[in-house]
């Protein structure tokens, strides 16, 4: 197979059909490009999209959907100017409708964006991991696409499911290229002809089933973030070589962890981010998480707020594969290097959890390390 990446800030497109409903249990909505695109499409004129039936690029049934484009910055913010972006147009998410499933491959490992986009132009989205080398099944219930902060505003700041206008998957690699353009220490690949292959897209009145961590309860003093046990991998890595984010063994099961690899060029940041639900963390003191670092590593935990505010706070991870239970206060956070107003982060104003290498940077010297994190919680 070929390859894929991307991000996306979406855009005011016009496209093709709705897809059909199915008898299929808790199934609303179903796209398996049996018979052709089943009304997905893309604006960038320099992308490909079509149906396959390779044998290798092909999930379930005889057919998959393809898109192949060219890897680059977008020269505006026109939706034609978008590389690495497949849309399909509705009017409303179904009735009922919990989650959004599906399932991707990619010539190689990479993020993948899922968007909702309303009539109002305020876009939701939801990152994921591809890894390279298999299908990667995704379950997204609603409650993980989050306001994007680079898009309109949205009056009541929660998605609407009636006014979902359009469905979009798109190569994560932008986000990073934009990043690098804007000075910040990350590695970027070389930019290339690339390709997603998608299959068995479904909209379910059932809420994912992967292991994914329930919503907190109403006041609960401590509630999972991320414990691990997850097969759809949420994060967003920013940076790095080599990079690989694994949650499940060879037979598919959850390892009960996010096991991430990545080597991390000299004067260069690696990082992987996690989107968090709007006030989830309102009235939190504090976060915890336990990690298995490989090697020895200088660690950054870091936060971002509505407003686009970076705190962060320095952790020293112990090597020799032994687990580390590490707890950092939301007194413990300041503000980005350079950043303006300094303060500390609000945890309702949370949106963004990370953590990013930082040795590189720190000590001009290239880095690789094999990190496994579970168990992130908060607490009030």
């Amino acid at each position: 197979m070929r390859r894929a990446l991307g991000l996306v800030v979406l855009i005011v497109m016009t496209v093709g059909l709705s897809a059909y409903a199915q008898d299929d249990a808790g199934v609303l909505k179903k796209w398996d490009f049996e018979d052709g695109l089943q009304g997905w499409q893309t604006l960038d004129p320099q992308a490909k999209l079509a149906v396959t039936a390779e044998e290798d690029a092909v999930y379930a049934g005889k057919q998959s959907l393809e898109l192949m484009y060219r890897q680059r910055l977008p020269k505006s913010a026109k939706p034609e100017d978008i590389p690495g972006v497949a849309i399909v147009e509705l009017e409303g998410l179904p009735e009922g409708t919990k989650s959004l499933r599906f399932t991707v491959a990619t010539g190689y490992s990479v993020p993948v964006i899922v968007a909702l986009r309303e009539r109002t132009e305020a876009l939701y989205i939801a990152p994921v991991w591809s890894e390279v080398g298999d299908w990667n099944p995704v379950q997204l219930s609603l409650a993980d696409f989050t306001l994007s902060g680079d898009g309109p505003k949205d009056d009541n700041n929660q998605l609407d499911p009636d006014q979902v206008q359009y469905i979009a998957i798109a190569d994560g690699s932008l986000f990073g290229r934009a990043l690098a353009q804007q000075g910040i220490p990350i590695r970027v690949p070389e930019a290339a002809e690339v390709g997603i292959w998608l299959d068995e897209v479904i909209l379910s009145s059932e809420e994912p089933d992967d292991g994914a961590d329930p919503l907190p309860e109403e006041g609960a003093e401590e509630f999972a973030i991320d414990s691990g046990s997850s097969k759809t991998i949420h994060w967003l890595p920013l940076g790095g070589d080599n990079v690989s984010l694994l949650s499940t063994d060879a037979n598919g099961d959850s390892l009960g962890y996010l096991d991430v690899s990545f080597v991390n060029p000299a004067r260069t940041i690696f990082a992987i981010m996690r989107n968090v639900s709007p006030g989830m963390l309102d009235g939190c003191k504090k976060l915890s998480f336990e990690v298995n670092s490989e090697l020895p590593a200088m660690v950054a935990v870091a936060l971002q707020q509505a407003d686009q505010s970076r705190f962060m706070v320095l952790k020293q991870l112990k090597g020799g594969h032994e687990w580390q239970q590490i707890e950092v206060a939301f007194s413990e956070f300041t503000a980005q290097p350079g950043q303006q107003g300094g303060g500390r982060p609000d945890p309702a104003q949370t949106t963004q959890i990370g953590f990013a290498d930082v040795l590189g940077m720190m000590q001009n010297v290239m880095s690789a390390n094999t990190w496994q994190i579970r168990k992130i919680k908060a607490h009030r």
